[in-house]
C-alpha cells in the first residue's frame, strides 16, 4: 500500500491546527474566568455586550473555526481568517511567548491557506 505524503501531511497539519483551535474555542466556554485577563482593554471598550458575552463569542468563533478547518471545510478561505485572527492577537499581545506559539500557528494556517485541504476534506477548493 502506497501512502500519498502530501495529503496526509495536510491532513495532519489541519489536525493540528483545528484541534488547537477546538481546545482553546471550547475552553472559553468551561473557564469564562481565566480568560478574561486576556481581552485587550480597547476591545472591552468598543464591545457592545459584556467581557463574558465577548469570551463566549470569541470562544465560539474559535470552535467553528477549528472544526472546519480540521475537517476541511473551505479550508483555504476559514485558514485565512484563522491566520488574520492569529496576526491580531500577536499584535495586541506583544512579543512574548503567546506571540511566539500564535506565529507558529499562523504559519500553519497560511500553509493551509497556500495549499488547500487536500484529497481528504469535506469540500475541494
Amino acid at each position: 500500500m502506497k501512502i500519498d505524503k502530501q495529503a496526509t501531511g495536510l491532513l495532519t497539519l489541519r489536525l493540528a491546527l483545528g484541534v488547537v483551535f477546538l481546545w482553546f474555542g471550547i475552553d472559553k466556554f468551561l473557564n469564562q474566568s481565566a480568560w478574561s485577563g486576556w481581552l485587550p482593554e480597547w476591545l472591552i471598550r468598543i464591545s457592545p455586550v459584556n467581557d463574558k458575552l465577548l469570551i463566549f463569542a470569541i470562544g465560539a468563533f474559535e470552535t467553528a473555526l477549528g472544526a472546519m478547518i480540521a475537517l476541511g471545510i473551505y479550508a483555504r478561505h476559514i485558514a485565512s481568517i484563522a491566520s488574520i485572527f492569529l496576526i491580531s492577537i500577536i499584535l495586541t499581545t506583544g512579543y512574548n511567548e503567546i506571540a511566539i506559539r500564535d506565529a507558529g500557528l499562523m504559519l500553519a494556517g497560511i500553509s493551509i491557506a497556500l495549499l488547500g485541504a487536500g484529497k481528504w476534506s469535506i469540500t475541494k477548493e
